[in-house]
């Protein structure tokens, strides 16, 4: 699960919300258009962001007040921290909020401190323990020190049992312990915590103001019950006491309500001026007055005993409900914030208070201020500054904003948790569909780019293809011209030739007509072959072996020959142009040579397959080659390099005087 722990993880997320509406992006606007539920999250974020800006926040920075209960160290996880609070009388609940710890220490950084992971609040209901409300697993994704409310049915009870299991361990060491800042148990709107007994597991008392008292003082870490507006903050009483020996140091201030009204507390709210709480009064006492000014109930708690400074927390004094017509606030000792310094009184409002909700304002207030009586009047003119302050004390604003009352504010803290958990799952969500949108972007420019390549290739092969046909057609046109005319022509030729050389008995004209004769017979040798090479479906394979023969008795003529050769070999040399191409010129060459230079009488000549080997041999009874001059390079070059581009192996043994043997190995793959 993810988590922001952080003070200011708001203000982070609203700054994120800003830099995305100024700045626009593709994925965006593509999401806005073709992602499903990103136009309803991206109006419910702004829904959000405006109820955030009205909703109740909590003070985030250094902790104020006190800071709160720590149970001391546990052996185990298992182990249990237990809350008992206990009423003199029944009383009927519906709701406990629990503040975590919230503490700036050297040894412990952070909030939400030791919360603990299983909560279960009970009731004793006609003597039995009753559960009602149960929390487990509870790690919110905003850490900030805000409340957790807990409703539950009405229930009558004079004890509350809160029961912690699942402790936390301390992030340094190996104990568990379990805390709160504040508990605040309710019934309606009123707190009745303050007025139970508590009893809980042993408490590191004192230990950086953890106590277990301080649970129930409203001293917690988040300050004043307050709206997010601080603008124009309100005037607030500020008295200095003069430092002259002997000087009477008394201050009282007198609410009056036109008519009785009934109360049960009065809140005291303390005011800003150069830190938090400084001038609230160390010790003083609350009365609430009948109509002829005599005292019916009286909160003497810090008579004698002084009060802590309160930071931004308002004080409260409980009452029974009682009717009165004034509450006056009597100062006994003010604050004096170092011993050089004045000592001073600054508080800004003081509210009358019935089960949780302020009462109506006072109509008069009057200030007893070293014997000296100001006296204001709603609605009358306010002339001077000390009268504009007197007036401001009952207004109902307190220097940091409106009133608020306790479970109203905590339930607006409450309810801005939920807000700012599903604000970040909201941004979760939205970010995860921009980086979809990101991805299927990227992804699709790659497709589009590959199916424009793809296209830009189909595009070129069909055109090669479309060529490679062209081609083909004109080869075949022409194959069939040469066919039809020059093939006819040669053919022509031939005959003739045939006829002439039954008519001539001159040797010197048969000779001619013979080679005549010989090259009409290559070139259709030779033309046939062209066209079954390049036009097969107008030329037709021939018999290579018969020609190599024929070949052989035109250019040997009356010299005599011997031709042996594996009939297979034609298939071969048929279904292999190249090889074709280059063993015919090579055995025109050998057959001439021997013809021309031999002085033979015989030629011995074989062709057979060994394996995929194709072994040509020629051999005759002529002159020979001494063996220097066949060394020569120049000897037999012409051959040597037909070999040589046919990749073949070529043997030459020669006696002088007995004649030349020739042997060509060529693989026929």
């Amino acid at each position: 699960m993810l988590k922001i722990c952080t003070l200011n993880g708001v203000f982070l997320i609203s700054g994120f919300l800003i830099v995305s509406v100024q700045a626009e992006t593709l994925e965006q606007r593509v999401a806005r258009g073709f992602v499903k539920g990103y136009k309803q999250n991206e109006a419910r974020l702004a829904e959000i962001g405006k109820e955030l800006e009205v909703l109740p926040q909590p003070y985030l920075r250094e902790p104020t007040g006190t800071g709160g209960y720590l149970a001391h160290g546990r052996e185990s996880a298992t182990n249990e921290v237990v809350l008992r609070f206990r009423w003199g009388s029944p009383v009927e609940l519906d709701a406990v909020a629990l503040f975590p710890l919230r503490l700036f220490m050297d040894e412990v950084y952070g909030e939400n401190l030791y919360w603990p992971g299983t909560i279960n609040i009970k009731a004793v209901v006609d003597g039995k323990h009753k559960t009602i409300a149960l929390s487990t697993d509870n790690q919110p994704l905003f850490c900030q020190s805000l409340p957790q409310l807990m409703h539950f049915d009405p229930v009558k009870t004079d004890m509350l049992i809160i029961r912690c299991t699942d402790l936390p361990q301390h992030p340094h060491e190996k104990w568990y312990s379990a805390g709160f800042a504040e508990v605040c148990i309710f019934s309606g709107a009123a707190n009745v915590a303050p007025q139970a007994t508590l009893r809980t597991t042993q408490s590191r008392q004192g230990y950086y103001v953890l106590a277990q008292e301080f649970l129930t003082d409203l001293q917690t870490p988040l300050g004043l019950p307050e709206l997010s507006d601080r603008q124009g903050g309100q005037l607030f009483i500020k008295k200095i006491l003069s430092r002259r020996p002997g000087t009477k140091k008394t201050y009282a201030l007198t609410l009056r309500y036109p008519h009785p009204i009934s109360i049960d507390a009065v809140r005291i709210d303390p005011a800003v001026e150069h830190s938090y709480g400084q001038g609230f009064p160390v010790r003083f006492t609350i009365d609430l007055l009948d109509g002829d000014g005599r005292i019916i109930r009286s909160d003497r708690r810090y008579e004698k005993f002084p009060l802590r400074n309160p930071g931004l927390n308002p004080h409260f004094s409980y009452f029974p409900e009682t009717t009165a017509h004034a509450v006056r606030l009597n100062i006994l000792q003010p604050s004096q914030p170092i011993p050089k310094a004045a000592e001073t009184i600054v508080f800004s409002e003081i509210t009358a208070m019935l089960q949780g909700k302020i009462q109506p304002r006072a109509t008069i207030l009057e200030e007893l201020f070293q014997n000296k009586t100001i006296r204001v009047t709603q609605g009358a003119p306010l002339n001077t500054v000390p009268k504009k302050m007197l007036a401001s004390a009952n207004d109902g604003l307190t220097q940091s904003g409106p009133i608020l009352p306790l479970r109203e504010w905590i339930e607006g803290l409450a309810y801005r948790q939920q807000v700012l958990e599903e604000q970040l799952v909201l941004h979760k969500l939205q970010q995860r569909s921009l980086v979809d949108v990101g991805k299927t972007l990227i992804y699709g420019s790659l497709t589009l780019l590959l199916l424009v390549i793809g296209s830009a290739i189909t595009i070129i092969v069909r055109n090669r293809i479309r060529m490679r046909r062209e081609i083909r057609l004109a080869r075949a046109k022409m194959a069939s011209d040469l066919h039809d005319d020059v093939g006819s022509n040669l053919g022509a030729i031939v005959l003739h030739v045939e006829k002439l050389q039954e008519q001539v008995d001159t040797p010197p004209e048969q000779k001619r007509l013979q080679s005549i004769y010989r090259l009409t017979r290559e070139s259709v040798f030779g033309l046939r072959e062209v066209l079954r090479t390049t036009a097969p479906e107008v030329g037709r394979a021939q018999d290579i072996i018969a020609y190599m023969r024929e070949l052989t008795g035109l250019l040997l003529g009356k010299t005599d020959f011997t031709f042996k050769a594996d009939p297979s070999i034609n298939q071969v040399l048929q279904n292999n142009a190249t090889l074709c191409k280059g063993l015919l010129p090579f055995y025109k060459e050998v057959i001439h040579n021997a013809k021309t230079h031999s002085q033979c009488t015989h030629v011995d000549i074989s062709f057979r397959r060994e394996e995929k080997i194709l072994v040509l041999n020629i051999k005759d009874n002529g002159l020979g080659i001494d063996e220097e001059t066949l060394n020569k390079p120049r000897t037999l070059r012409t051959l040597k390099q037909r070999a040589d581009w046919l990749h073949a192996q070529l043997n030459i043994e020669s006696i002088p005087g007995t004649g030349t043997a020739l042997t060509l190995s060529v693989d026929q793959t």
